[in-house]
């Protein structure tokens, strides 16, 4: 059955330069550069904070601003800000990357974690002092399109309808949602890396080896993983689980639902075996759930340029290169338990819960190997649409390069770069393929970004 809307029209909440879709820290960064250019920029959230994963999610660590050896830092900017913002609110603690006690490089380079409550509130506070607009409780609906030139997108919120009408449009989404629906190609694959649940709770620390009492009963209670856990920062009586593996599409509303529920049920069933049979008298007591899944992979829209494996593990150098990252080819499987990493020196990694790790390597071990890989402008632009950049994780990369540069540290860069990259195009009247990366990049240096 189909109902037929009838014709109505829209009013425009405003007319900027620059229209941000996407309110994660990838769309944070790229509503404050291109508002420190001196755009005019609104952002638009459908949830009531900012920060996507980092927030929401509860996924509270970023990685390594260095390069593989550790020698080098190769990642500053607005992610070096931010976090040097939550280390004056005490809200940050840095793992130190040569700690001895470590098991796996993994464990190395996990090297900042943060309290998302905190996240949230600078995510406000720098977007307030760089003068962006910001638009929470705001969905997106859809583009408007005239001639074949994205005039428009329409948005819904407790005002109704809308429309916010901009020269220049970042599609910071993480699925792609504004470059799918003007009907963009894009690739999406069936086995898609699960999301997660997050969760802080207290007891946990109570408890003598808790992985060890969750591992002996995941199978009872139907569970995939132990995953991550921490403890809160500051706080270490408080612990912040990332323990939930959930395998759902999260491109349906089906999906979404069913993986919301399902990663629930999960935080829920750990907390009964540790309840059971920690042995230690007190409860394990749920203080928190994540507002949103921590989604790692949905849709990856087709640019100038397919990011490939190839290209991350021979650490290929760009000459419009937007971001340098070491992060490892990091597979979550779906079709398997535990986890792959193939590193830059060549070494491969598969982690199994209960299990040691397998050390293996994908090339010859040698003293000759790339220290980082960069992610260039070309993967942003998509062919049809001049005046539109799609950053983050819908960007264009291939599975292996999507399985290395999908994490936050790495995206955070994309979105800098979006942000300067439409400022410019707009101050210009530059189209998005005509852009001087040079220009780019110089602009990005200025800005803090480190640019090799």
């Amino acid at each position: 059955m189909m109902l037929v809307e009838k014709e109505r029209k829209i009013p425009v909440l405003a007319s900027v330069d620059v229209c941000v879709l996407g309110g994660g820290t990838t769309g944070v960064m790229a509503a404050i550069r291109a508002a420190r250019m001196g755009a005019s920029v609104l952002i638009v959230e459908q949830q009531g904070n900012f920060g996507g994963n980092g927030t929401s999610g509860m996924v509270c660590a970023w990685h390594t601003l260095l390069d593989f050896d550790f020698d080098q830092k190769i990642i500053s900017g607005l992610s070096e800000e931010f976090l040097k913002r939550l280390d004056k609110r005490h809200a940050l603690r840095v793992v130190p990357h040569d700690r001895p006690s470590y098991k796996s490089r993994m464990e190395r380079i996990s090297t900042y974690i943060f309290n998302p409550q905190e996240l949230k509130i600078e995510c406000d506070e720098m977007l307030k002092e760089a003068g962006v607009v910001c638009c929470l409780h705001t969905m997106f609906c859809a583009p408007w399109a005239e001639d074949g030139e994205l005039k428009a997108v329409l948005v819904e919120s407790k005002n109704g309808r809308q429309a916010v009408r901009a020269d220049f449009f970042i599609d910071a989404t993480g699925d792609g949602d504004l470059a799918y629906r003007l009907d963009i190609p894009f690739r999406e694959r069936e086995g898609k890396q699960p999301s997660t649940t997050g969760a802080v709770v207290t007891g946990y620390e109570e408890i003598e080896n808790p992985r060890q009492v969750l591992l002996e009963h995941l199978e009872e209670y139907g569970l995939p993983i132990l995953g991550w856990d921490t403890t809160y920062v500051n706080s270490p009586k408080v612990s912040h689980l990332l323990k939930s593996n959930v395998f759902e599409s999260p491109l349906t509303m089906e999906g979404l639902t069913r993986g919301e529920i399902e990663g629930r049920r999960q935080v829920r069933a750990m907390q009964e075996i540790l309840n059971k049979y920690g042995n230690t008298g007190e409860d394990v007591v749920l203080l928190g759930l994540s507002s949103s899944l921590g989604i790692r992979e949905g849709r990856s829209m087709r640019g100038l340029y397919t990011l490939t494996g190839d290209d991350v593990c021979n650490g290929r150098k760009f000459p419009d290169a937007i971001a340098n990252c070491s992060y490892p080819i990091d597979i979550h499987h779906a079709d398997k338990p535990g986890c792959t990493f193939w590193y830059l020196n060549g070494m491969s990694e598969y982690e199994r819960d209960g299990y040691p790790h397998e050390i293996s390597w994908w090339k010859e071990k040698s003293d000759d190997y790339p220290r980082y890989y960069q992610i260039p402008y070309r993967s942003i632009v998509p062919r049809e649409y001049k005046n539109l950049l799609v950053c983050g994780r819908a960007m264009d990369a291939d599975v292996r390069a999507f399985g290395a540069i999908r994490v936050m540290i790495n995206l955070n860069q994309t979105g800098e770069a979006a942000g300067v990259a439409a400022a410019l195009c707009v101050s210009g009247k530059t189209e998005n393929d005509g852009l001087d990366t040079d220009l780019l990049r110089e602009k990005l240096a200025e800005g803090g970004s480190i640019v090799l």
